[in-house]
């Protein structure tokens, strides 16, 4: 059974009339009795009193009128979803983020586009990069704030978004508090928190790489805790960290931080997996893009 029918139906209910019916329809008076006679034969029984002025239901017509209304609410009702959906006004967005990511403008984007998608429904995932980009491969995320670019061979397209520079941490009794930029050749003989590299290749591989241009090998001391672990063990005096500058929001006493005189910056950017669409992520995107300036 057809809804269109069903909607004709309606509007010859409504009107009392073929000729006024098919006009509000615009078709043909024969075409709209034609529908009728269609679904009269779908039925198996006559839903109008064709002898009578104006035209009057029967018995049948009455009941299934009381149907279609409710009916044809509920088909206008998915429509209508089923545009937003398509347009990604609706539906959900599974977005994963490494810690430094809600350190920074991320939450300012999720923000915005709350602001705008009111009805999409956001779940952050957060985790390290590497298991990130796992989940975003296998489709189990749809999108990710992260540091580490994906590999080609994974189909995962990803925008680089922002810069963060790194800066040193130190305690506030240490030699260097107080003082300008800071060389990385002055670290050779301290001790340096740094997080694994299983948990943070990219961070990892730039500061060992850095050192090593400085022309020494770190000494390490892993932690495998967060950002507020790793400043936690500079104001014990455990050692100096090199940590992004939005880290300054993880406040501990005891603490300073300075400038590197040669630059070191990570690249947060935003990954997604083309091969799965939906339209709620082409929507963050695209609010992403002119919250970034990317116009990703």
């Amino acid at each position: 059974m057809e809804t269109r029918r069903l909607e004709y139906f309606r509007v010859l209910a409504e009107d009392g009339n073929f000729s006024r019916a098919a006009e509000r329809l615009r078709i043909s008076q024969p075409a709209l009795s034609q529908q009728i006679q269609r679904l009269e034969a779908e039925v198996g029984a006559p839903l109008v009193d064709r002898t009578s002025r104006p035209v009057a239901l029967t018995e049948v017509g009455r009941r299934l009128l009381e149907q279609t209304a409710e009916l044809l609410d509920q088909v206008r009702s998915i429509e209508r979803l089923a545009t937003a959906a398509g347009r990604g006004e609706t539906g959900s967005l599974r977005i994963g983020v490494i810690p430094l990511a809600l350190l920074g403008p991320v939450p300012g984007c999720l923000r915005a586009f709350r602001g705008t998608h009111p009805d999409v429904l956001v779940s952050l995932h957060r985790s390290d990069s590497a298991p990130l980009l796992d989940l975003l491969g296998s489709g189990r995320l749809d999108a990710g704030f992260l540091t580490a670019a994906p590999h080609p061979s994974t189909g995962l397209h990803g925008t680089d978004l922002w810069e963060t520079e790194l800066e040193l941490a130190v305690p506030d009794d240490h030699r260097l508090a107080g003082t300008g930029p800071v060389a990385l050749r002055e670290l050779a003989r301290e001790h340096l928190v740094l997080f694994p590299r299983e948990a943070a290749p990219e961070n990892y591989d730039l500061v060992i790489t850095a050192c090593a241009a400085a022309g020494f090998s770190p000494r390490l001391v892993t932690t495998t805790g967060g950002y507020a672990d790793q400043i936690g063990y500079v104001a014990a005096g455990v050692g100096v960290a090199l940590v992004p500058r939005e880290v300054g929001v993880v406040h501990a006493e005891g603490v300073a931080r300075l400038p590197l005189a040669e630059p070191l910056g990570l690249t947060m950017r935003v990954v997604w997996n083309p091969g799965r669409p939906n339209p709620a992520l082409r929507a963050f995107l695209a609010v992403l893009g002119r919250a970034a300036g990317t116009g990703t």
